[in-house]
């Protein structure tokens, strides 16, 4: 019995600290600290806080956008080489081709990762000057979080790019067969 009894007291004890915790967070959440910035200031600091958040979304979504597009493009080069003339210099140039939009795909996701860096940076140093409930709420995600899903994602993108950049050059290469002569046949 003893046992059981220090266990629900255990359990008791564990309940109470997890409501003195949720209760300590309400209190710093109820006992807001609001910004010292006047009614038109911060009225100028959200449009720009939102303006930032709208571009960091723009750019998140232009950088799967020119992942989606790369891949479309070099389906495209994969039926032109199909329907196209079998000769070494049109095969070379598809791909060239190839290698270009996958540096041109690369270049635009990495472009994009900075430039939502820098709207990070713009929304960060915007949030000090909110309320502290604001700050609390946000401060949910750690920044380590954040950039660690950003740059997994990002990592993510560039490798299926260089990815089906040899899936395509290896499709090619399969598709292109050369033409051999059988001038040298041996015929007994």
């Amino acid at each position: 019995m003893d046992e059981n009894e220090s266990d629900d007291n255990k359990r008791k004890g564990s309940d109470r600290r997890k409501k003195d915790r949720r209760k300590s967070k309400e209190v710093a959440i109820s006992e807001n600290v609001p910004s010292e910035l006047d009614e038109v200031s911060i009225r100028e600091i959200s449009l720009i806080y939102e303006d930032a958040t709208r571009t960091l979304l723009f750019a998140k979504g232009i950088q799967w956008k020119a992942v989606a597009s790369c891949l479309i493009l070099f389906l495209g080069l994969l039926v032109l080489v199909k329907i196209g003339p079998n000769t070494e210099i049109y095969v070379k140039t598809i791909k060239l081709a190839v290698l270009f939009t996958t540096f041109a795909a690369i270049s635009m996701v990495l472009m994009f990762q900075f430039w939502q860096h820098t709207e990070s940076q713009k929304i960060n140093s915007i949030a000090i000057n909110f309320s502290s409930a604001f700050r609390t709420i946000r401060a949910k995600k750690s920044n380590l979080e954040a950039n660690m899903h950003r740059y997994i994602i990002l990592f993510i993108m560039n490798a299926c790019i260089i990815v089906f950049t040899y899936i395509t050059i290896v499709s090619i290469d399969s598709i292109v067969q050369p033409a051999v002569s059988n001038q040298f046949e041996y015929k007994p």
